[in-house]
């Protein structure tokens, strides 16, 4: 009976920890991990990142994917004029750091479906389920199936123009 009892409590406990957190997403209150060349400013607002070489590649990728009209086109024109892409360090003894490597296809693709360089506000993009051979998948939610997105919130980028 105790056991029952625990795995109850446990269901509730996650069950409350979740609603606040699509509460704060709703509200686009919910500090995520954001791409590269977005930081939060001390007011929790999204701001670019200060570093000019960063925001030079993202500005870099975007006008040549406007230009080129694709990704694979975008990717051989960082290597034929030798650009490096910025990438930041998530876990180990370097995490949050700024590492920059030669861009790929899908870095491409990732940066230009990303809804933050956009300036919308978006919770529960993927979905993580583990598999019957215990490995944890994810899959990518369609947009009309995502807990919460919110294009009408500019989440700060919106004085800031385009990039």
């Amino acid at each position: 009976m105790k056991g029952a009892m625990s795995e109850a409590e446990l269901h509730v406990l996650r069950a409350r920890l979740r609603g606040g957190i699509l509460n704060q997403a709703q509200r686009a209150a919910l500090k995520l991990q954001l791409p590269v060349g977005l930081v939060y400013a001390e007011d929790d607002s999204v701001r670019l990142d200060p570093d000019a070489q960063v925001q030079q590649a993202l500005r870099t990728l975007f006008a040549t994917f406007k230009r080129t009209g694709s990704a694979w086109a975008t990717v051989k024109y960082f290597r034929e004029q030798g650009l490096l892409f910025p990438r930041r360090v998530r876990m180990g003894p370097q995490a949050g750091t700024m590492h920059w490597a030669p861009l790929i296809h899908n870095t491409v693709l990732k940066v230009l479906r990303n809804p933050r360089y956009a300036g919308a506000f978006c919770y529960g993009r993927t979905h993580s389920s583990k598999g019957l051979d215990g490995r944890l998948r994810v899959e990518t939610v369609p947009k009309a199936r995502m807990a919460v997105s919110l294009p009408e919130r500019p989440c700060g980028l919106h004085h800031l123009g385009r990039l």
